[in-house]
């Protein structure tokens, strides 16, 4: 089975939230008459946070390549999970710290305990793939209020 990239899906509000937020402090501090020098060094860092926030949330990634996924999200986290240990996949919206931008996610359970979460942009055919790999996967199907399955 040839290898498949599935993008993470992007809320914008976790991308957009942090650039208002830093503009209005920005604003806040031009407004006080605080030091030019203050200003540039407060805008620098929160600009640089939140290009880096928008950095993360595009390079977040999962791929399929034989039996293996791999879940990528910039530089800062790499984990790899052999498909044949999955035991169930159910949506979730947990806003639990994951490799995941959005709170449209996946549950995933693998081994006793243990679970990831991420947030496929293609969810439907992410699954699919992981059953095409793992025919035992559980799925939980859940409607959310918009009626949609996993």
């Amino acid at each position: 089975m040839a290898q498949k990239i599935f993008k993470s899906k992007i809320d914008q509000a976790l991308v957009i939230v942090p650039f208002v937020f830093f503009m209005v402090v920005t604003a806040f501090m031009v407004y006080g008459e605080e030091r030019i020098s203050a200003i540039l060094v407060t805008g620098g860092i929160l600009l640089s946070t939140a290009l880096f926030i928008a950095y993360i949330a595009h390079g977040m990634c999962y791929i399929i390549n034989d039996g293996i996924l791999y879940v990528q999200c910039g530089i800062l986290y790499r984990k790899h999970l052999e498909i044949s240990r999955i035991t169930s996949i159910k949506r979730t919206r947990d806003p639990i710290s994951a490799p995941a931008a959005s709170l449209d996610r996946l549950h995933i359970a693998f081994d006793t305990h243990s679970i990831l979460i991420v947030s496929p942009a293609h969810r439907e055919a992410f699954v699919q793939r992981l059953l095409e790999s793992n025919p035992n996967i559980i799925q939980s199907i859940i409607h959310g209020d918009n009626g949609k399955n996993l």
